[in-house]
C-alpha cells in the first residue's frame, strides 16, 4: 500500500517538473506534453528500478 501513496505522489510531481523544465523548448502546448510525458516515463521508470535494485541488494546481500 506504502508504495501506491508513494506513487500517486511521485508520478505527478515528476511530471509537473517535466512539464517546467521542457515548456520553454517546445513551440506548443501538445509538444510540451508530448515531451514532458515521455520524460517523466524514463524518469520514473528508472527510479522503480534503481529502488527494485536497491531491495534486491538489501535482501539477497544484506543480513
Amino acid at each position: 500500500m506504502k508504495i501506491v501513496l508513494w506513487l500517486a505522489v511521485f508520478v505527478p510531481a515528476v511530471f509537473l517538473a517535466m512539464v517546467a523544465y521542457v515548456a520553454p523548448r517546445a513551440r506548443t502546448a501538445l509538444g510540451v506534453l508530448r515531451v514532458a510525458t515521455k520524460v517523466s516515463r524514463k524518469f520514473v521508470l528508472w527510479t522503480i528500478v534503481l529502488i527494485v535494485g536497491m531491495q534486491l541488494f538489501q535482501a539477497l546481500l544484506l543480513p
